[in-house]
């Protein structure tokens, strides 16, 4: 036998960079994510607006507590966004809204907010991290359902007598808003009417309106109201019922979606950005419109990009285009996606998908439509757009946010810088895809008289994506501005 010995083989475990958990939290991530989420959550007309966001703000900072040390640092970070955002809330309400909080309101802001962190945080710390997500995501949607009326709160006689009326259809000329037109649509087709027969109907019952819509594009697809057909409910208020829940859904996909890329403050602060984008059709009638439909299931569709299940989010693709043929920038989104997943050969059926559900749905509703082209001029009526046409479609539904006429386009910016400087390559183009689409849409289709509303196609996404731009500062591999010299080691 030889003395000599094989030298040890050592195992080297195989890391799959596609599956890289999100980026550890930092305080000062935390800190900003739950600020975003206090401006964001749009509670602001209403009594009670600055307890509700400063619960938001303590759930989301509170996720960011992993251990003893960070209850100072988070708690302290917490507190200070009740008292100093409560006082600047409540100035600029005061004088923009007719809405001034009361003293004890400026009084629970600040001790609510690091209470509900330092809850979170020991839920997190003492049992289980799930616990911690099941309270902070509970309190989120109790702050949202507070805010529409759902919940015992300021909005909730509104909120009953607003769905008391939409039991009644609408009477031809008594009417003079799009929400109408598809209101009273839903309730004939709930009857039993087809459905282009029953859009014409109310369309030209519309006393801005006469004859006939002009064109195909001016005739919604059919396939939403016949989702809303065989919802459970009573006719005209399961839409607002329906949304609601929508909403919820979707401010849940964001969750479960972001949490890929960045820590769960973030990623729950992005849901807070959704819910109060889509606090604002609920509480003025804008529900019904197909768009704020769209945009809910648009952003779920890119937050299965970023889980990577391309068969859920080809679907998604396909409904948000069934919602509303805008919510086609989805397609070169999914596109981008796929090319640069590293599973192009196994995943092609699902940009099959993606590409061909829209097209086969658009040519039916081509096919059983009326009309069966555009009028001359109309199209290039909407393709003539500007900066100031654009900008009104991206502050749209900004009203319950502070500001939110300025943020919510500083926001489209923050979101696409943060996408470029996102580490991950297969995720990095396919998410500034989802924000720059968007964007390019509504730049050459935003203008005319209504079209500012058409921002809630892609708006719930881009304000979700835009807390990626935090993983830059929880990146724990990030390369130091100037690094440490290398030291060498001795050898004995």
């Amino acid at each position: 036998m030889s003395g000599k010995r094989r030298p040890a083989t050592t195992k080297t475990a195989t890391v799959d960079r596609r599956s890289t958990p999100p980026p550890s939290t930092s305080y000062t991530a935390a800190i900003i994510a739950g600020t975003f989420a206090y401006l964001m959550i749009g509670a602001l007309p209403f009594q009670g607006g600055i307890v509700a966001r400063a619960i938001v703000a303590g759930a989301v900072i509170g996720l960011g507590i992993r251990k003893p040390g960070d209850r100072a640092v988070l708690g302290v970070g917490a507190a200070s966004i009740g008292l100093l955002g409560g006082i600047i809330v409540a100035s600029w309400g005061q004088t923009a809204t007719g809405y001034s909080a009361t003293a004890l309101e400026l009084v629970l802001g600040p001790l609510l907010a690091p209470a509900i962190a330092l809850g979170c945080g020991e839920l997190r710390m003492r049992t289980s991290a799930v616990w911690a997500f099941a309270l902070a995501v509970a309190l989120l949607g109790g702050v949202f359902l507070h805010t529409v009326g759902v919940l015992p709160g300021p909005r909730a006689d509104a909120t009953k007598s607003l769905r008391t009326s939409l039991a009644v259809e609408p009477m031809a000329e008594q009417y003079g808003f799009d929400s109408y037109i598809f209101i009273r649509t839903s309730m004939q087709v709930d009857r039993g009417v087809p459905y282009y027969d029953a859009f014409i109907s109310s369309y030209d019952g519309d006393s801005r309106l006469q004859g006939a819509p002009p064109g195909l594009l001016n005739i919604r697809q059919p396939w939403i109201y016949y989702a809303w057909k065989v919802l459970p409910g009573r006719s005209g208020t399961k839409i607002w019922d329906w949304f609601v829940v929508l909403a919820l859904v979707s401010a849940g996909g964001v969750f479960w979606g972001m949490r890929k890329i960045v820590a769960d403050p973030a990623a729950l602060a992005a849901s807070a950005g959704v819910l109060g984008y889509m606090a604002y059709p609920v509480v003025t009638f804008w529900f019904p419109l197909a768009e704020f439909w769209a945009g809910c299931v648009a952003v779920c569709a890119v937050m299965a990009m970023l889980r990577r299940k391309p068969y859920l989010a080809a679907t998604l693709v396909t409904v948000a285009f069934a919602f509303r043929e805008l919510a086609a920038w989805l397609i070169p989104v999914f596109a981008v996606w796929w090319l640069f997943s590293g599973e192009r050969k196994r995943w092609w059926p699902a940009l099959v998908i993606a590409v061909a559900g829209p097209v086969a749905l658009f040519a039916a509703h081509t096919a059983l439509s009326p009309v069966k082209q555009q009028a001359a001029g109309s199209v290039s009526f909407w393709m003539n757009s500007s900066l100031d046409t654009l900008l009104a479609s991206l502050r749209f539904s900004g009203d319950l946010v502070p500001g939110g006429v300025w943020l919510y386009p500083v926001i489209a910016l923050v979101a696409l810088s943060g996408a470029f400087f996102l580490r991950d390559k297969t995720l990095r183009w396919p998410v500034v895809a989802a924000v720059a689409a968007p964007l390019a849409l509504l730049g050459l289709f935003s203008s005319g008289q209504w079209g500012d509303y058409w921002g809630a196609i892609g708006m719930p996404a881009v304000l979700a994506l835009s807390v990626a731009a935090l993983g830059l500062l929880q990146q724990p591999d990030a390369p130091a501005i100037m690094p440490a010299p290398t030291v060498a080691k001795k050898h004995s």
